[in-house]
């Protein structure tokens, strides 16, 4: 198993959690000098044209990560977990900071059959750092 953290892949749908994990994310990256990875995921079917979406998550980068924290943004469309497990494959992160959605309670992550979470946790051998939804950002921590 790696010790260093080099690439962190964060899923992200624009909304409060995506920030939260960006955040998140921001703060391991930052003195580990990572790079983040910003997978921007659109279900079909996709109202906005590409440039559109690429565009809306160029947007949200530039609101949320700071400029000293070198970004690849990417924008998947399909399936969530499809979308990040192809991006897990292709591009092998080190970590991956998301949030885990109402519903998906961590005394349910192995016995949904259908948690993205879940299948999330079984299908990738790096590391998963998982946030409850509305879980403070790591900024809000005083041991940082």
């Amino acid at each position: 198993m790696k010790t260093s953290v080099q690439r962190i892949l964060v899923p992200i749908d624009l909304t409060d959690s995506s920030i939260a994990a960006v955040d998140y994310a921001v703060k391991l990256a930052q003195p580990l000098q990572a790079t983040l990875t910003l997978l921007y995921i659109v279900e079909p079917p996709v109202v906005n044209e590409r440039a559109t979406l690429d565009e809306q998550l160029q947007n949200f980068a530039r609101l949320f990560v700071p400029g000293n924290v070198p970004i690849e943004l990417v924008v998947g469309e399909g399936k969530p977990l499809e979308q990040i497990l192809g991006e897990v494959r292709e591009m092998n992160p080190d970590l991956i900071v998301m949030v885990s959605r109402p519903g998906a309670a961590p005394r349910h992550w192995f016995r949904r059959p259908r948690s993205m979470t879940a299948e999330l946790l079984r299908g990738t051998a790096c590391p998963v750092v998982v946030l409850r939804d509305n879980e403070p950002a790591l900024s809000d921590y005083a041991f940082l």
